[in-house]
């Protein structure tokens, strides 16, 4: 079987976990970015009160549309900037509905913002306080509040989605060329690319890498990824191989390439976030048995003072999902030392890097190649915030794609860590590691 790779994430809230902590449909997130100030106690003797501040902060809105995979207030930063003595806290809220989520092209934008700041801020903030409900396009309510509860509000387009593009016509090679020491030029004529909001988009956007496996065999990891406006990113790959052309083979490079991927059958793999339903279940081709490798882990950590892993939590997810796996009729999966180890580095990169890219800029697996672990399916589950293991569960259950991780077949064993850091924003730091 060629290495299929998925990874999902999920993103909560340090004090009330993602999603808005009670909603059932789908994830959503409603951080508040708060920066609490010291009050001075009044100096001896007989000092006149300071004059009640009841001014509003001054706010520059840069933008009435957020295209977002996170409803928290600091994703909501880069709509506006603002000027108060205090400090003050941003908010998104007062969400209502307008459509599920299609493709926004220019016009159907303007559609949907034509309407928005008619309402004054009085009227705006009498609006119920609630949260999204899921996947969709909504108006909310954009709020700047200082110290003294004085607040200035905002109406603004949201286009909330957590589903990544889907990568279609990727597919390996075999590239003939004069010179097989030549990194090759890889064909993505087949290539297309379409995403839920974005509709179908250029494949210049994407990214690419083209990594030598084998220099034996002149044998390549091609990788590409993609980024669609809310954030979420798709991640696939494909094999190439170099071979030197025979005399009888001469052509014109282009026409090699072209020839080289005329009989190739499109194998879609699994992407790093919501996709992985997508392609559940399609054929793969076979990959080269990997060499087993019998490894104890020797990785140690650097952690600051105060933070730690909270095994027991991290033991506590399995029991859940092993229930919800015996619920599906599904063998239980069995702990994995060396998989834990690879989600303990992945809940470190995550504090200061939520996403399925490493730090260094490459996919979460190399995380599992770095400890020497054969397999040939392999994903990752990310959350953030939850307090407790019910919860991270409850949030990985409710999202279908993180469902998927859970309960697909061909994983065997799980690796799971939850990093604590009383220092950060979300403070409990969730990770999944899977493999067959």
């Amino acid at each position: 079987m060629k290495r299929t790779m998925t990874g999902i994430l999920i993103l909560g809230l340090c004090m009330s976990c993602f999603c808005g902590c009670t909603s059932t449909e789908g994830n959503t997130q409603d951080e508040t970015t708060v920066i609490e100030t010291e009050t001075l106690g009044e100096l001896e003797g007989d000092v006149e009160a300071d004059t009640a501040d009841t001014t509003a902060p001054e706010v520059q809105w840069n933008s009435d549309v957020l295209f977002t995979n996170s409803l928290s207030g600091q994703a909501a930063a880069d709509l506006l900037s603002y000027n108060d003595e205090s400090d003050c806290t941003v908010e998104l809220t007062r969400f209502t509905k307008l459509s599920n989520l299609e493709v926004l092209d220019d016009s159907k934008l303007q559609s949907y913002t034509a309407g928005l700041n008619q309402v004054a801020a009085d009227e705006l903030l009498a609006r119920t306080p609630n949260k999204a409900a899921g996947e969709g396009i909504y108006s909310a309510v954009l709020s700047v509040t200082d110290a003294a509860g004085n607040t200035s509000a905002h109406e603004v387009l949201v286009v909330y989605d957590k589903t990544a593009p889907i990568i279609e016509g990727l597919a390996d090679q075999t590239i003939v060329q004069a010179d097989p020491s030549v990194e090759p030029a890889v064909d993505l004529s087949a290539l297309k690319i379409s995403d839920n909001v974005d509709g179908v988009i250029d494949a210049a956007r994407i990214q690419t890498s083209l990594d030598l496996e084998e220099e034996a065999t002149r044998s390549y990891t091609f990788h590409i990824s993609i980024a669609d406006r809310c954030g979420n990113e798709a991640i696939d790959y494909c094999k190439i191989t170099v071979t030197a052309e025979t005399k009888e083979e001469a052509k014109p490079a282009q026409e090699q390439t072209a020839a080289s991927n005329a009989t190739q059958e499109s194998s879609k793999k699994q992407t790093e976030q919501t996709q992985t339903a997508t392609n559940a279940g399609q054929e793969t081709e076979q990959a080269k048995p990997q060499e087993q490798i019998s490894y104890q882990t020797t990785t140690t950590f650097q952690m600051a003072d105060g933070t730690a892993f909270q095994d027991a939590m991290a033991k506590e997810v399995l029991t859940i999902l092993n229930q919800r796996r015996a619920e599906s009729g599904l063998a239980a999966l069995t702990w994995d030392d060396n998989l834990t180890t690879v989600a303990k580095v992945r809940s470190l990169e995550i504090v200061g890097n939520f996403s399925h890219t490493r730090p260094d800029g490459r996919s979460f697996y190399t995380a599992i190649d770095d400890q020497h672990i054969a397999y040939t399916w392999g994903g990752e589950n990310l959350a953030c915030g939850q307090t407790s293991a019910e919860v991270a569960m409850s949030e990985w259950m409710a999202s279908q794609s993180h469902k998927d991780n859970i309960l697909r077949g061909e994983f065997k064993k799980v690796g799971i860590a939850c990093y604590y850091d009383p220092n950060t924003t979300y403070k409990y730091y969730w990770v999944q590691i899977f493999s067959d």
